[in-house]
């Protein structure tokens, strides 16, 4: 019999997709530091590129305006016809044309535009204080030296593109954390099949097979093979949606696995640190829900007040709303 599919159900599909598709891009930019690249090949559009036709018509301009944002209606947040303003921008400047056409996520932040007799000359776009776009050209440029181009801005009172830039280099840092956190507890005969070590995190495409083959081997007793999945999936970057897309392996091995052998796993166990968490996290997210629709009842009640008491005081919100849904009195 085919069951119905609300809109409530519907709903968190589409969620869950889009945020996916959403913490790809993000962890494609943090990990890398430069927005995407969409093409691997030397383009056309790369070679044309020549920046002595941008410095020149830098050097030609008479006039120049600094929008909040890339659209028509922006606000205008800096104007200037005063030489020296365009001639300190002519010398931050200094751009490196990558080999390859980059593209970003986004469509940039604080916009330069020159004029000459109030005719526009250029558009100029700042991306997280890392990249800039150019009118002339398809695809993003590289500034030589990011101190210059930030210092240009931070001289007019510009503070965006160096809150962005730091914010970028913050988050990236934390990115690296979280990543070696869950990279030291990944179970180490899955390193060779995930392609451990490496720079980055593994494609979120997994065949399970090979997977749990291997960890069959490394722990033949399913019960602490559940129990090192628990642990590893606790030491994930902290939300239960919206997460880093590698870290979606360790949750397809663990609902590989009936309820019932996971609720023998974890048994008498005193659960705490990241097998407590990964506990929670699994019972408490949209995966389990789905594959086991019914699967929450099944949890004695103990262990549910103990995932409770674990999360209540959590300040992320929806990880919050996830774990009174699921375990609360």
């Amino acid at each position: 019999m085919s069951q119905r599919v609300s809109s409530a159900q519907k709903r968190e599909v589409i969620l869950r997709y889009l945020e996916e598709v959403i913490m790809r891009a993000i962890v494609a930019v943090i990990f890398l530091l430069v927005p995407i690249s969409v093409d691997a090949g030397q383009s056309e559009d790369v070679v044309s590129r020549d920046p002595t036709v941008l410095y020149k018509i830098i050097d030609d301009a008479d006039s120049i305006v600094v929008y909040n944002e890339p659209f028509k209606d922006s606000q205008e947040i800096y104007t200037s016809k005063d030489p020296k303003d365009i001639q300190a921008l002519r010398k931050s400047f200094k751009i490196s044309i990558p080999r390859e056409t980059i593209m970003c996520a986004c469509l940039g932040s604080e916009t330069i535009k020159l004029y000459r007799a109030n005719k526009e000359l250029v558009s100029i776009t700042n991306h997280h204080g890392q990249m800039i776009g150019v009118s002339l050209w398809t695809g993003l440029v590289k500034p030589v030296d990011h101190e210059l181009w930030l210092k240009w801005f931070d001289d007019r009172g510009i503070n965006g593109p160096r809150r962005e830039f730091e914010r970028a280099k913050n988050h990236a840092v934390e990115a690296r954390k979280n990543w070696t956190r869950w990279n030291d507890a990944m179970p180490s005969s899955l390193r060779p099949i995930l392609g451990i070590p490496s720079a980055s995190p593994p494609p979120p495409k997994h065949d399970l097979l090979p997977l749990q083959q291997a960890l069959t081997q490394e722990y033949p007793n399913e019960q602490a093979k559940i129990q090192i999945l628990l642990a590893w999936y606790g030491s994930g970057a902290g939300p239960w949606s919206g997460f880093p897309a590698y870290e979606s392996v360790a949750e397809e091995l663990l609902l590989d696995y009936p309820i019932s052998s996971i609720l023998d796993a974890i048994g008498g166990e005193d659960l705490t640190g990241p097998k407590l968490e990964g506990t929670a996290r699994l019972f408490g997210g949209w995966s389990f829900s789905k594959k086991y629709p019914d699967g929450l009842s099944k949890i004695p009640s103990e262990l549910k007040t103990k995932l409770w008491e674990h999360t209540r005081d959590s300040t992320d919100g929806d990880k919050l709303k996830r774990a009174e849904r699921a375990f609360a009195p």
